[in-house]
């Protein structure tokens, strides 16, 4: 079975000139009607009209061929971001993901290295092992390395140690005949950079230019983690080597051209030859050469035809250098230099020249006009025709207005609110269009009918969709809905409009770093420091953007406590006036919508805390909590003129007293503010914990090779969601969350997924917040100890 694809449209066909065209029009005229107009020819007015109109189409179709790229491009040129498009350094590349990436990130990161390798210990627990350059503080080096590591570590990852291996040099014995065809000091050189590469490798990044003009392509050099130096293809060795043999080392030297044999070599160390293999003397240091500095430093004699050749050390150690260090660390590139984006010409699409002006002058449409001296008859009848021709127009001329807001369409910012365009024709398009028009303020109505006929959602969510579906991103409607009286249909498409916008805007970095941990300890007052997967699934699930991590503070704050139905009407809070049945009969009358919801600003929460009898108990309990946002659940009791209005609310089978009042309106005011205040609980306590097992192991986890882990730290992760708003309420909404969660995080990870009672929320917050504390203090013993009750917590859920 062949693909499927969308077939393009045929323009061979050619079926947009001015000839096919005004044959079109000329057939639609016989169609309609050709029992009354018989004359086709170029002098008739109507085919004067016609062909106008054609040239007017045939213009707007001309500025549909352009490069698309012109399309988004304004007066400060081509900005790709401006229209939801991102750079290939920006959304191509990813973060370190295996051993190797980690190898790539380091080495590019850290200046002052020549080699880095890294060990998986257990499953997520990595040792990365650093060989120095000469003069680098070791302490520093390790210090600097943590740093890099914990910026990009994975979730279910930690780093164990760094370790700044110690040099093990020997010394290279030697005795060769060369051919004199190369100076000895090359030779040398070369000898020192061969065996040099068996005992301690480094690694050689190739630069981007230089893999661009070998015609890799741009994704390839965009592959992986985005790295300064250059790509490192060739990492070499993935451990530190632990032997050499002494024949691999004369194969290697003998390929160096120059050299006819190798007489002797060995291994000089301590006083002793090494004439078989050489090995590293523990697992912290790290095979070396050591490379002659004076003349009696050299061991290794030059020979040509039995005469020893003289070496000169400065030269050599020039030499070596050079091969050595030369191009280890290609100079950093700006990644935007090593593509070109598409050539851009900005153009005014909306611009707008009346076809009226093209006309003969006997029309008396044009410029010109009619001649003063001409009867009225014959001005009205100029003024008819120019009426009837701009009604066309408007249609040309909007047309043009939509191309050019195209920016716009495609823009993925929260200010766009139309997605329909008009380019409005006054006097200044149409000579005299003023004059024509009867209302009084022509440009409103105008707009106003642009907005009449602008589906604003469903095009505005149809373009973002467009957008993320370039990145193979999709928002699904169903985690985002509420209980009607929250969400209407228009207010559900806008929930989705935000919500892809947010995506679209922070995409490059969830794309690159959606397996990203949190960076630990590291805590900026004001900052959430939070992954990305976490971040990306806040966004899907349409959770209130939270400037802090707590979940119960919203609640906590107002000095509320979170109670349940049965704790509250235990405290018998108030009383009805009247008894009154469960399905809202007697002296209950239902609350109609407001006109406009009320604003909830300090005050009206204060005015909330004073009113509503159960906040006057600081108390919130659960009905009222995940209940509250539905009107069809309040009722005013008024049972004559003398008497209060009451506020009652319906809780299962009965009815809660929640205030009275003087009037009907404050009543009805008070209930109205009651709604939004609750529906802004529930969003502000919505959100998610994530804990990664692993970072509550204990410090000593780790440290000795034959214990075999604890299986709770290995590949787990914790989800904790609140069980108290009215979305966690629905066993349907919490399936739906942990599926959507679950797939958003990588497949080795297996979640466990807690739904906590507002108390167990504030214990584990308690917890979580004291944890990350002794963490970034240092306090190690602390750190266990909430570790150690953070984990007790989870494995009793």
């Amino acid at each position: 079975m062949g693909s499927l694809v969308l077939k393009k449209r045929d323009f061979s066909r050619d079926d947009t000139s001015f000839e096919s065209l005004r044959k079109e029009g000329i057939r639609l005229i016989q169609e309609l009607s050709g029992g009354v107009w018989t004359d086709y020819n170029l002098h008739d007015p109507g085919v004067t009209m016609l062909e106008h109109l054609c040239y007017g189409i045939t213009d707007l179709v001309h500025r549909t061929g352009f490069p698309t790229v012109d399309y988004f491009t304004g007066e400060e040129g081509f900005v790709p971001e401006a229209v939801g498009m991102f750079s290939p350094e920006a959304i191509l590349p990813c973060g370190p993901v295996t051993g190797d990436d980690l190898r790539k990130h380091l080495f590019d990161r850290l200046e002052g290295v020549e080699n880095v390798w890294v060990e998986a210990l257990f499953p997520g627990l990595w040792r990365i092992l650093l060989r120095a350059a000469p003069g680098v503080d070791a302490a520093y080096l390790m210090a600097e390395a943590t740093d890099v590591y914990h910026a990009v570590r994975n979730l279910g990852e930690d780093l164990l140690e760094v370790v700044v291996l110690t040099e093990d040099p020997y010394t290279l014995e030697a005795e060769m005949e060369l051919d004199g065809s190369r100076s000895p000091s090359v030779v040398m050189a070369e000898i020192y950079h061969v065996c040099n590469g068996l005992l301690a490798p480094g690694i050689r990044p190739e630069s981007h230019q230089a893999m661009l003009e070998e015609e890799v392509e741009l994704a390839t050099v965009f592959h992986g983690p985005l790295t300064r130096h250059g790509i490192l293809s060739r990492l070499g060795r993935s451990s530190v080597v632990e032997r050499v043999a002494v024949t691999e080392v004369i194969g290697a030297v003998r390929k160096v051209e120059g050299v006819v044999s190798v007489k002797k070599l060995c291994f000089f160390k301590g006083g002793l030859r090494h004439f078989v293999c050489i090995q590293r003397e523990n697992k912290g240091s790290v095979l070396s050469l050591a490379i002659p500095g004076h003349d009696s430093d050299n061991r290794v004699a030059l020979f040509l035809e039995g005469k020893r050749l003289a070496v000169d050390i400065d030269q050599f150690k020039g030499l070596y250098s050079a091969l050595e260090f030369g191009g280890r660390r290609p100079v950093p590139h700006d990644p935007a230099s090593l593509y070109t984006l598409p050539e851009a010409t900005f153009r005014d699409f909306g611009e707008y020249t009346s076809i009226q002006d093209h006309f003969p002058n006997v029309y008396g449409i044009n410029a010109f006009g009619v001649p003063p001296s001409y009867p009225e008859e014959r001005k009205a009848a100029a003024r008819q025709l120019k009426g009837y021709l701009a009604l066309m127009e408007q249609f040309l001329a909007d047309g043009m207005a939509t191309l050019d807001a195209m920016p716009d369409l495609f823009s993925p910012e929260p200010a766009v609110r139309r997605t329909r365009f008009g380019r409005f024709l006054d006097s200044g398009h149409i000579s005299g269009m003023d004059g024509l028009r009867t209302k009084k303020e022509p440009e409103a109505a105008h707009r106003a009918l642009m907005k009449k006929y602008d589906a604003f959602h469903r095009r505005r969510n149809g373009f973002l969709t467009h957008l993320l579906a370039l990145y193979g991103e999709t928002v699904e409607k169903e985690p985002l809905r509420r209980d009607g009286s929250y969400f209407s249909d228009t207010a559900l498409d806008e929930a989705l409009i935000q919500v892809r916008i947010a995506l679209l805007k922070r995409l490059p970095e969830i794309s690159a770093h959606r397996f990203r941990g949190t960076r630990q300890g590291h805590r900026v007052e004001g900052e959430r420091n939070i992954p990305p997967f976490q971040m990306k699934c806040e966004i899907l699930l349409g959770f209130y953007h939270h400037k802090h991590d707590s979940l119960t503070q919203a609640i906590t704050r107002d000095s509320l406590e979170l109670v349940s139905d049965e704790h509250y009407l235990g405290l018998h809070a108030g009383t009805l006036a009247a008894d009154l049945d469960a399905d809202g009969s007697g002296h209950m009358a239902p609350i109609s919508p407001a006109p406009k919801e009320p604003r909830l600003t300090c005050g009206a929460v204060r005015e909330l805390m004073v009113s509503i009898v159960p906040f006057r108990h600081n108390l919130l309990f659960d009905s009222l909590l995940r209940g509250g946002g539905q009107l069809n659940r309040y009722r005013l009791v008024h049972l004559s003129d003398c008497d209060d209005v009451q506020i009652a609310f319906h809780m299962g089978d009965t009815w809660v007293y929640l205030g009275s009042t003087r009037t009907i309106w404050r009543a009805a005011h008070l209930v109205h503010l009651l709604r939004r205040y609750l529906m802004y609980i529930n969003m502000a306590t919505e959100g998610m914990h994530v804990v990664e097992h692993l970072l509550l192991r204990p410090r000593s986890f780790g440290t000795d090779p034959e214990t075999p882990p604890d299986g709770f730290y290995v590949h787990g992760i914790s989800i904790l969601f609140p069980a108290w708003t009215d979305r966690f309420a629905s066993d349907v909404f919490r399936e739906i969350t942990m599926e959507m969660v679950a797939g958003q995080l990588p497949v080795h990870l297996q979640p466990s997924f807690h739904f906590l009672s507002f108390d167990e929320m504030q214990h584990f917050e308690t917890l979580w917040t004291r944890w990350q504390d002794a963490a970034a203090g240092g306090d190690e013993s602390r750190r266990d100890e909430l570790a150690d009750a953070l984990k007790t917590l989870l494995q009793s859920r």
